[in-house]
This record gives C-alpha cells, structure tokens and sequence, in this order.
C-alpha cells in the first residue's frame, strides 16, 4: 500500500487528537521545542523534539508539510530558511501548508462596546511594536505567500478566514483569498461554530497572559511593569467573558513545489 509521508512543524501535540490517522496510509511526523503534554499517539505518528531553524536532519524527503501557530516564533530571515528547508524536504510536487492567526478582536454586530477593551486598537499597535522589537513580529499572515513564493513555491493558495471573498492588489499569479471568522465564544447559532467558539474561548484565555506578558514588560516602549499587565489582562478576561460577538481572523496558506525542481 501506498504511504504518505507527513511532517507537521509547531502543532505536533494536535496529533493526539487525530485517533483516525491510525486507518490511514500515512507516516506522521512530528517535530517541536517542547514536547506535548500527552503520551498516548497513533501507532503511525512520531514526535521528535528539534528546532526547525537549524539544519533539517531528515534523510528522507515528504509528500506534505504542515505548519500551524509559527507567528511570532521565527525572525525575518528564519521563516524564509524555513521555508526553503521545507521545499528542499518536499517530494517535487508535494505540498506545503500553514495556518496562522491575527491577535486582534473584530466584531461585526455592535455587540462589543466601543469602550471595551478588546476593542482598542491601541493595545494591538503596542503590541505589534514589541513584537517587532524582539525582531519576531507578528504578521506571519501577511507575509506568508510572498515567502512561499521566494522559496520556489507555485500555485499558492490563501484562505482567509473571515466570510467572504476579497480581492487583493499582489505581483503573486494565482493568488486566491478566501475570508471567514473564529468564533471566540459559545454565541454562534450553528452547533459546530458554537463549539469552535469554546475551544477558541479557553485558548484566548489561556495563552494570553503568556505572551503578552512577554512582550510588554520586557519588549514595549516604555517597557510595562507587572502591575500594569496584570489590570490589562483582568480587563480582558472580563471581556472575553461578556458573551461579545467576537472572532479572530486567521489565514491559511497551501503551495506546491514544481515537479521539475
């Protein structure tokens, strides 16, 4: 039988929760700094602990490559290494994928109050800022097909999440958007949104204070003390939980490598 092999970089843990790789004819691979904090995995899925900036080790070359939550992780000329590791490591043909996310909070239906925290663009700008002053920013979703398309990549595709289609000015041929929304939040009407909405909800609310304690006590300007984080993110997690109409905007990019390289 055929096999398909599988390298996921960022988001090995995920594979816990893919019981049904177990009937498929694929080898998964799996690769991150930490490991997971589960034990249990398909029988055909392993998980390496490495750092993907360094020089890829793998002797073998695989038929996808998926990638999800690196924004912020890598610098400007570490994400184009990575990229173009990753056309090396494909078979010609095969493909690479990558999912990302805006840190911003959108609504469509004035149920956010202009006053509310999760409304203020300020926040988000300070943000950016410290990111990019750590050299790490967060605009992966921006910057995603042009890289792909440094590295060699051809018939890039971009989804972005949030509802409808858009068009968009870019030198890339066959460049496709597609935009809809994460739910952040139990609102939805649909039950699959619904439940998306409470995964997404206590990811927020679990990741938050991480990374933007991080970024503005040691990376802002002028550098915020523990105090100051620590009023913000009551704020947040009071708004969060609001029952607000809210969602983040993610993307989601897929290329191939050409056949004849």
């Amino acid at each position: 039988m055929l096999q398909i092999g599988i390298l996921t970089v960022g988001s090995p843990a995920k594979m816990r929760v893919e019981r049904r790789l177990i009937d498929l004819p694929v080898n998964v691979h799996g690769v991150d700094l930490s490991p997971p904090d589960h034990t249990w995995l398909p029988e055909n899925c392993t998980l390496e602990l490495d750092d993907i900036t360094r020089p890829w080790t793998w002797n073998k070359k695989f038929d996808l490559i998926h990638g999800r939550y690196l924004t912020g992780a890598f610098t400007e000329s570490e994400f184009n290494d990575v990229y173009k590791q990753a056309f090396d490591h494909l078979v010609p043909g095969g493909f690479f994928e990558e999912m990302e996310g805006d840190i911003g909070f959108y609504c469509d239906d004035n149920t956010l109050p202009e006053d509310s925290v999760l409304a203020d663009k300020n926040h988000k700008a300070v943000c950016f800022k410290a990111s990019q002053n750590l050299g790490r920013p967060l605009d992966a979703t921006e910057h995603m097909a042009t890289r792909l398309e440094a590295a060699g990549f051809i018939n890039i595709k971009v989804r972005h999440f949030h509802c409808r289609y858009i068009s968009l000015e870019h030198k890339l041929t066959n460049f496709q958007i597609q935009d809809y929304k994460v739910p952040i939040g139990a609102w939805p009407k649909h039950p699959l949104y619904k439940e998306a909405g409470r995964i997404k909800h206590q990811e927020v609310k679990s990741g938050i204070e991480g990374w933007m304690s991080f970024l503005l006590t040691m990376f802002a300007e002028p550098k915020w003390s523990t105090a100051e984080v620590a009023e913000l993110l009551r704020k947040y997690y009071k708004d969060l939980d609001a029952g607000y109409h809210i969602y983040q905007r993610g993307r989601r990019v897929w290329a191939q490598r050409p056949f004849d390289a």
